[in-house]
């Protein structure tokens, strides 16, 4: 058997491939049928003949004169092997490097030394509500999702009445018939759309950066001021709501630009007629008029920015930390990216209660999104 990585001395490694392939050779119908013998050299064994034996090879336990164990850690390798728990006598879990016994307590799902430590990330327990009564009734958990709350709230809100407006307010100029390169600045605008947010979303993490962005440099020479983009929570909250207004005015302003479109020119005729201004136009047919179409589009944004969980995770990962919390978060995390710390980064492994949480993410984007709809409905029918 051809070895290509050694985890041994090349002489000791070349020993043990051979006693694998003979162990193996010997315990198989293959090795058998060819008759092998103990005096025999042993020859390489192919990958298909590997795969054949490949029951036989994961039973084995390989022992050194010295005691040290070897088992198959791949198709072409053993390594040393020690396993990390055994069975002790009460059947619990002991410990290898320092005997610690562990039991299962069904009631947290964890498995528990008598010291109260547990092992991560336990095992499937039914607690019932008790996820979402710990999010509620522990101050360790309610405090930073209130925080978390009221600034996804306010994040989901501004981004979306930022884009549509910035949207809106090029879609209406770039309508304007006579304006020269209206095709150049379409394209040039609908730019930020068309670039992968996963590319963007880190340049702005460059241009941000406090020491050499480009931002700093800028206002330090212009205004002898260097602000901590990363390290103060209201400019960091300002930050995300830049860089995610950048991203999402292009779609603002091509739903608008349709809109706008089907809207009769008569209307304005009319209104220029009358004596009606830009602003009385604006006020008075533009906007009223797309209102009722781009309402369950700006419900639908609405939901995109609560759950924006791509634009945290690669601008500020939550900096700035808050330090008075025992669980990771930050001032710029919004629900997802909170969620997502508590089960995977950080050290955090607490898969239920992300779950808890993520449950309630649903059911609070459900709950908005029917009421704004409804008001949307009812702004229409008194209309």
């Amino acid at each position: 058997m051809r070895s290509r990585g050694r985890t041994t001395t090349a002489s000791a490694g070349n020993a043990l491939v051979h006693a694998v392939a003979r162990a193996a050779a010997g315990r198989s119908a293959s090795g058998r049928a060819a008759g092998w013998r103990s005096d025999q050299r042993p020859t390489p064994l192919t990958a298909r003949e590997l795969v054949e034996i490949g029951d036989e090879l994961a039973a084995l336990t390989l022992v050194t004169p010295d005691g040290t164990s070897y088992r198959q850690t791949s198709l072409r390798r053993f390594n040393q092997s020690q396993p990390s728990f055994e069975r002790s006598a009460d059947g619990g879990f002991k410990r290898s490097r320092d005997g610690v016994v562990w039991h299962a307590n069904v009631d947290t799902g964890y498995w528990e030394s008598a010291d109260g430590q547990r092992l991560q990330p336990g095992f499937r327990s039914n607690v019932g509500w008790d996820n979402y009564r710990r999010i509620f009734t522990e101050e360790r958990f309610l405090k930073p999702f209130l925080r978390v709350l009221g600034w996804t709230i306010s994040f989901a809100t501004l981004n979306t009445l930022l884009t549509f407006a910035l949207g809106l307010f090029l879609a209406v100029a770039l309508s304007w018939e006579q304006l020269r390169g209206r095709a150049f600045y379409q394209l040039m605008l609908f730019l930020p759309y068309a670039v992968p947010a996963f590319i963007s979303i880190p340049v702005f993490r460059g241009l941000f950066n406090e020491n050499l962005g480009e931002i700093n440099l800028v206002l330090e020479q212009l205004f002898q001021i260097r602000p901590g983009w990363f390290s103060e929570a209201g400019l960091a909250r300002s930050m995300v709501l830049i860089v995610n207004t950048w991203l999402g005015y292009p779609y603002m302003m091509i739903l608008a630009m349709g809109l706008i479109k089907a809207i009769p020119e008569e209307l304005y005729e009319a209104s220029a007629l009358a004596g009606a201004g830009p602003l009385s136009n604006f006020f008075r047919i533009t906007l009223p008029l797309i209102a009722r179409p781009i309402a369950p589009l700006l419900v639908a944004s609405f939901a995109v920015n609560f759950n924006n969980l791509t634009l945290i995770a690669l601008l500020t990962e939550g900096a700035p930390d808050y330090l008075d919390t025992e669980v990771p978060v930050g001032a710029t995390d919004l629900l997802a990216s909170y969620t997502y710390r508590i089960a995977f980064s950080d050290g955090g492994q607490n898969y239920a209660l992300a779950c808890a949480i993520s449950t309630l993410v649903f059911l609070i984007v459900a709950t908005l999104a029917i009421v704004n709809l409804r008001l949307f409905r009812q702004g229409a029918v008194v209309r």
